[in-house]
């Protein structure tokens, strides 16, 4: 059996209007949502397009690259994570990687009431110069369900020569 996806485009119609278009797919089906609104004279106006395989739960973006950052700086971004589940959600995430950090974030679960959200902000504070990587890794459980679901965001950058 193929798994059901949620695939969600947000189109930019204006400076102040959006369309967001939102199907319940299987398989190729998901192409054919995505290549509908693109072939239907919509190229290029697509300003984000979400895919996964967990229904219940949604992470934007799915990576982060930071830009370059002198070594003793730091630079900010924003993860937000969804809960799509009709139940809550609990939340442990922690960061992997030496010069990626989470702010103001403890490291006890977090709890996602159903159709809630909450913004991470992940920190990249380079101590030397050259390529840095890492991973925000988010885990998650469903009401009273034992086993976790993971979810990784990749996380790049790089430190300039002082």
């Amino acid at each position: 059996m193929v798994p059901v996806c949620l695939v969600t485009a947000v189109l930019a119609l204006g400076p102040w209007q959006q369309l967001r278009a939102q199907s319940r797919t299987q398989g190729a089906a998901k192409g054919a949502l995505i290549g509908g609104l693109i072939g239907g004279g919509m190229a290029g106006v697509v300003a984000a397009i979400q895919y996964s395989k967990d229904r219940d739960f949604a992470v934007t973006p799915s990576r982060l690259s930071f830009e370059a950052a002198q070594p003793g700086s730091h630079i900010e971004k924003i993860v937000t994570i969804r809960n799509r589940a009709t139940d809550r959600l609990s939340v442990q995430v922690s960061v992997r990687g030496d010069s990626f950090s989470l702010v103001d974030r403890a490291d006890e679960p977090l709890t996602l009431q159903p159709g809630g959200r909450a913004e991470l902000r992940v920190r990249f504070a380079p101590a030397r110069r050259g390529s840095a990587s890492g991973s925000l890794e988010i885990h998650h459980t469903k009401g009273r369900q034992k086993s976790a679901k993971r979810t990784s965001v990749s996380l790049t950058g790089r430190g300039l020569s002082p």
